[in-house]
């Protein structure tokens, strides 16, 4: 969760200056981003990194990061990197393999890359990694093209 004494700055690897400002400022105002604590840390094109300090709203009866933050974690980076291409997309479908638990307070970073597309869906892949390298999930999806993102 991003809190007064955390403040993840994102890094542009390589996508439009323009682009890049505009997929960060739109992550900065979502409010479903904003809830879960998600926030995009790096971008290039077809690549997209996101964090996520697990808090207490991400908390399953069992005391560990409910799965579904996992997925939220990895649809969000598989989305941005649709993003880094300049195009808005919905998901289709998301397939999941999870592997570890994270506790309360861990860091979470999912990697994510655009595997290819076609005119209309968009496939990609992902990983979502705790603070030592962990691999906790492993992701796949397919996304539904809505058009350009913004006017380049």
């Amino acid at each position: 969760m991003k809190t007064m004494e955390e403040k993840i700055i994102p890094v542009n690897k390589g996508i439009p200056e323009k682009l890049f400002d505009e997929i960060i400022k739109t992550n900065l105002s979502c409010r479903f981003f904003i809830d879960m604590g998600i926030y995009v840390s790096a971008l290039d094109r077809g690549y997209a990194e996101i964090k996520c300090r697990i808090h207490e709203g991400h908390i399953n009866p069992r005391g560990l990061a409910h799965g579904a933050v996992y997925c939220a974690i990895l649809d969000t980076a598989m989305g941005m990197v649709i993003r880094t291409v300049n195009y808005n997309c919905v998901t289709i479908q998301l397939s999941s393999d999870f592997i570890r638990s994270a506790k309360l307070g861990e860091m979470l970073t999912g990697k994510a890359h655009l595997d290819h597309h076609g005119k209309k869906i968009f496939f990609a892949k992902a990983q979502l990694f705790n603070e030592k390298g962990d691999l906790l999930l492993t992701s796949s999806g397919s996304f539904y093209n809505k058009g350009p993102f913004i006017e380049i």
